[in-house]
């Protein structure tokens, strides 16, 4: 009988997670402050904007100055989306150089995804994330034995071939974008053409003449595209705006 309540009580509580993460499939900014808590989880105005951009939108570019928190944003989306759409999900992340891959972006991801355990351990979340996180920035599933995403950065010779044979709910991110060819720019959107994938770019003001500046202009013409000025971010600004929960700037240092 203890055995049967139990497994019944355990079914319970997967169909209690199971709705819980389908109601955060379209909440970004809902799932961060569930899953990471008000400290870490918590969004500032321009970050909630971005989220909720690459929610309503297949294609999304940011411009953003330095400081104001958008390796810890893309961080969140990618830990969101493998969260969300887990177990037929994949995340692929790329930038100018492996180092930028592996030690700003990957580490963010696997920050999160230690505080989530924490969180689940200490009974204020009912889940954690799946699978596990190798050195070499591969996001592999224990149970299916399936990859869930990885971040690389492609030898250059390799152009639109990038990516090829990646399908499926795809979240693809570009970061420091304009350092990538624009090869590797298109070889992104090659993979996120259907409904479901997302394809997210985010760098620095890039040259107006360049072909990610091109990209940033139409994206930003048709609402697709943000800015973020350094000067708006939370590490600058010493006093909250209207409607805008944003973390303390003595909370974690924003990237």
């Amino acid at each position: 009988m203890l055995i049967k309540a139990s497994a019944i009580d355990s079914a319970i509580a997967t169909v209690k997670a199971h709705r819980r993460q389908d109601s955060f499939k379209s909440d970004p900014v809902g799932w961060a402050q569930y899953m990471l808590g008000t400290d870490e989880g918590t969004l500032w105005s321009k970050q909630r904007e971005i989220a909720r951009a690459v929610v309503e939108n297949n294609s999304t570019a940011v411009k953003a100055g330095h400081g104001v928190g958008k390796s810890r944003l893309m961080a969140v989306l990618i830990c969101w989306w493998v969260d969300t759409r887990y177990p037929h999900c994949y995340v692929i992340s790329t930038a100018p150089s492996m180092a930028q891959v592996q030690d700003v972006l990957w580490r963010e991801v696997m920050q999160l995804k230690d505080i989530v355990e924490r969180r689940f351990e200490e009974g204020l979340v009912d889940h954690k994330l799946p699978g596990r996180i190798t050195m070499d920035v591969q996001w592999k599933d224990d149970v299916t034995k399936l990859p869930l995403g990885r971040g690389r950065k492609p030898p250059d010779n390799l152009g639109g071939n990038s990516f090829q044979g990646i399908h499926g709910d795809v979240l693809a991110i570009g970061d420091e974008a304009c350092g990538l060819s624009g090869e590797l720019v298109d070889a992104l959107a090659n993979i996120t053409t259907n409904e479901a994938p997302r394809r997210v770019l985010i760098a620095n003001p890039p040259d107006p003449l360049s072909y990610l500046g091109e990209i940033f202009k139409e994206e930003m013409q048709t609402r697709k595209g943000r800015a973020i000025s350094v000067l708006a971010g939370p590490n600058v600004t010493d006093s909250p705006t209207p409607n805008d929960d944003r973390q303390n700037v003595s909370g974690p240092a924003l990237r």
